[in-house]
């Protein structure tokens, strides 16, 4: 039996780091799902890709990182998305957080109240470009 088999955590953002992060405790049998912008998730568009039986190209970097992970696409901007999130941010027993300041819209302010009442330990990833983050809970 996996040591993390029962936790959920979510992984919200694009970033290598909360990649690698959530990839390491997904081997370590934890439920991950990852959030991603309606845009998908930056990493999906590194080099180098590998093609499949489909013809669609696939990032390496993007597969390596996401193994063993679910995986859902939101409109951080929509209130119907958002409801989503906050309902997945209720389970959850960790967030790990890797959302550039800023390119969240109106989401963070509602999140961050929900992240703070529900307890979740939350992990918030700095932007090494910016050298900003999101408030921690």
């Amino acid at each position: 039996m996996l040591p993390l088999k029962d936790v959920l955590i979510l992984e919200i953002g694009s970033s290598i780091s909360g990649s690698y992060c959530c990839k390491i405790l997904a081997d370590y049998g934890a439920n991950i799902v990852k959030i991603e912008t309606i845009y998908g998730d930056s990493i999906r568009n590194e080099e180098p890709f590998i093609t499949d039986s489909s013809n669609d190209d696939h990032s390496t970097l993007f597969l390596s990182l996401n193994t063993g992970k679910k995986s859902i696409s939101v409109d951080f901007d929509n209130e119907k998305s958002i409801d989503i999130i906050v309902q997945l941010a209720q389970k959850a027993e960790v967030i790990i957080d890797g959302t550039a300041t800023g390119r969240t819209g109106n989401f963070l302010n509602k999140f961050d109240m929900v992240r703070f009442q529900s307890g979740a330990v939350a992990v918030v990833l700095e932007d090494p470009v910016t050298n900003t983050s999101s408030s921690a809970a």
